[in-house]
C-alpha cells in the first residue's frame, strides 16, 4: 500500500461544483467514508477488489475522496471527478497500484483521446451517495468511450424497478456497440452480492433487506460486458 500523493491533472473546472462541494463539505464526506460500515459499502469494496485484479487499468468515475482506491488491484488506475476539493483529499488516499487523478466533467470525457478504448475495469458508485443520482445517459456513454474491448463497466443506480433499468440498458446494445451483454443485481442498504460477473444477461435479487418496507427506490448494480470487436 502506497502513501505517495497522487498527481491531479486539471482539464475542466466548475465554480458551481466547487461551491457545492466546498472544502469543509469534502472533509465531511471523507469523514463519512471512513465511518461507513454497512454491508453495501463493504461488499462493493470487495467487488472492486475482485474484479479489478483481472485487468491492467481501472477507471474510477466520480471518484470523490477516493474511498475505493485501496481496493483497486489492477496494475494502475485513474480517478476522475469535477470537484477540486474532493480530488485534493483523494490525492492523499492510500492506494495499491500507481494512479493519477483527473479533474474533468464526466460528460466531456470523449474530448480526451488519451482515455479512448483504454480501461479494462470501469466503475461509478456515486449513486450510493444520497446527494447524487447520476443517470445512465450521463455516465454510461463516456464510460463506454473509455472502455477497451473485453472490459467490464460497473455502475450503481437508483430506480423503482428492474424493468426500467433494462429499458435504459437496451440503449447501449446493438450492432456496432462494444456492449454485448449485461448483468443486473438488486442491492439493499445492508446487503449486496459479492459476485464474479459472468457473461450473459442476468437479473438476480437479494432478499431480506432491513429496508424491505421501503419500495419506492431500489439500488441496482449493473455490469455491462464489452467483448472483442
Amino acid at each position: 500500500m502506497s502513501n505517495d500523493t497522487l498527481a491531479i491533472d486539471i482539464v475542466h473546472s466548475s465554480a458551481s461544483v466547487d461551491e457545492l462541494y466546498s472544502a469543509e463539505r469534502a472533509k465531511q464526506i471523507r469523514s463519512k467514508d471512513e465511518n461507513l460500515s454497512s454491508g453495501m459499502w463493504q461488499s462493493f469494496s470487495a467487488f472492486v477488489s475482485e474484479n479489478s485484479r483481472h485487468f491492467d487499468e481501472t477507471l474510477d468515475v466520480c471518484c470523490g475522496t477516493g474511498r475505493y482506491f485501496p481496493y483497486i488491484k489492477s496494475k494502475s488506475f485513474v480517478g476522475i471527478d469535477l470537484s477540486q476539493h474532493m480530488l485534493e483529499l483523494a490525492s492523499l488516499r492510500q492506494h495499491r497500484p500507481p494512479g493519477k487523478l483527473i479533474r474533468c466533467d464526466v460528460n466531456r470525457l470523449r474530448e480526451l483521446p488519451e482515455l479512448k478504448d483504454r480501461f479494462g475495469f470501469l466503475f461509478c458508485q456515486s449513486s450510493l451517495d444520497v446527494d447524487t443520482n447520476l443517470g445512465f445517459l450521463d455516465v454510461v456513454p463516456p464510460m463506454i468511450y473509455c472502455a477497451s474491448y473485453n472490459s467490464k463497466i460497473c455502475f450503481v443506480t437508483r430506480h423503482e424497478d428492474s424493468l426500467s433499468v433494462e429499458k435504459e440498458i437496451s440503449r447501449f446494445m446493438g450492432e456496432g456497440s462494444k456492449v454485448t451483454s449485461y448483468d443486473i443485481h438488486i442491492m439493499t442498504h445492508f446487503e449486496m452480492p459479492i459476485v464474479k460477473v459472468e457473461n450473459g444477461s442476468n437479473v438476480s435479487r437479494n432478499k431480506g433487506s432491513a429496508d424491505s418496507n421501503d419500495t419506492s427506490t431500489q439500488y441496482f448494480l449493473i455490469t455491462l460486458n464489452c467483448e472483442s470487436s
